[in-house]
């Protein structure tokens, strides 16, 4: 059975959203139409992104990445990862505001990902991988 985790919203997508809705106001008070249209645009693409990005692992053991419609997916099978590190950023009073997983497999290419459930879709991959967590993931 297919396990299909939901990506977390970061504050970055946050604050374009806000940035973007104030602009497309903007522009629309101002009457500047065709910049308003490109900024709605540009807007639901992020909406799109945000809501429809998930990660699925496979029964047949692979990773599937969907950034939403507009953006094509990339897929991975978990034998090619060979390297799982928890990366935070501008950590201050036990706090990280940037939090991520960065994924090197053994091609060289490398994926970022911010599940929902990040202890869950690990625990996930590792039974999948018949491995020792101690092996995979780097601290």
């Amino acid at each position: 059975m297919d396990r299909i985790f939901h990506a977390r919203t970061a504050w970055y997508q946050y604050l374009l959203l806000i940035l973007l809705t104030v602009n497309t106001v903007y522009f629309l008070w101002i009457r500047s139409i065709g910049i308003a249209v490109v900024s709605m645009l540009l807007l639901v693409v992020l909406i799109e992104q945000i809501i429809h990005t998930t990660y699925t692992l496979t029964t047949e053991g692979r990773l599937k990445v969907h950034s939403g419609r507009f953006r094509r997916g990339k897929e991975v099978a978990l034998s090619q990862i060979c390297r799982i590190t928890p990366v935070r950023k501008l950590t201050t009073g036990g706090y990280s505001p940037v939090r991520y997983l960065w994924v090197k497999c053994k091609d060289g290419s490398h994926l970022s990902l911010i599940p929902l459930k990040e202890e869950e879709f690990l625990a996930c991959i590792y039974k999948q991988m018949n491995n020792k967590p101690d092996s995979l993931v780097t601290l």
